[in-house]
């Protein structure tokens, strides 16, 4: 039975690790597409002036 908890408090621990991981990639991935929105602003902005 003692292992068993032990297992129990190790797969919690991970599964909130994960958790974790997900939300900080989330947050990355959103800062990337506001990133890449603003470039694709300037570069269009940009082909307008070309012309």
């Amino acid at each position: 039975m003692k292992t068993l908890k032990i297992y129990n408090i190790i797969a919690t621990l991970l599964i909130v690790l994960l958790v974790v991981w997900v939300v900080e990639l989330r947050k990355e991935v959103k800062e990337t597409e506001e990133l890449l929105d603003l470039c694709a602003e300037r570069f269009y902005e940009n082909l307008d002036d070309v012309e």
